[in-house]
């Protein structure tokens, strides 16, 4: 188990017509500020003036900002960590749906070049058939004159 140390700081400014209080949270090891916020109070027309009351709202509204946004900022990275390690287990499984499926169908499904073409076009095919060691499109033949034409003998 770990032990961090916080500190807060408060100060409040305040004269007859409103009061504002800021509060800042600090970690203890690097003394720099975590959060700050404020609250404050307004007096009204016909409310009597009391520095005390006045006081204690507005530094209750820092800190109970503080407390909301230190709830929220822990909700975010539950969320945060809960959705990383669900894409963690959702990769883990399609990693192993994908050597199941390879261990299962070893066999691969070759597509005539001509429906690569279709499905994906040109550039598609010619990988295709490059990976497959053989040369797309193939050579039409012209007729009886053609020097590809098998049977034409030399």
């Amino acid at each position: 188990m770990s032990k961090r140390i916080f500190v807060a700081g408060i100060e409040v400014l305040s004269d007859r017509n409103a009061t504002v209080a800021y509060v800042s949270l600090f970690d203890e090891k690097p003394k720099l500020p975590m959060i700050r916020v404020t609250g404050s109070t307004k007096r009204e027309p016909g409310d009597v003036y009391d520095e005390a009351i006045a006081m204690d709202l507005a530094v209750g509204r820092a800190l109970s900002k503080l407390g909301r946004k230190l709830q929220r900022r822990g909700t975010n990275n539950v969320t945060a960590a809960t959705q990383e390690q669900n894409k963690t287990r959702v990769l883990a499984a399609i990693r192993k749906t994908q050597r199941r499926v390879r261990v299962e169908h070893p066999e691969r499904v070759l597509l005539p070049l001509d429906d690569i073409k279709n499905l994906y076009g040109k550039k598609a095919a010619r990988r295709a058939a490059s990976r497959r060691g053989v040369s797309w499109p193939t050579p039409q033949l012209r007729g009886p004159g053609d020097p590809a034409d098998p049977s034409r003998k030399s």
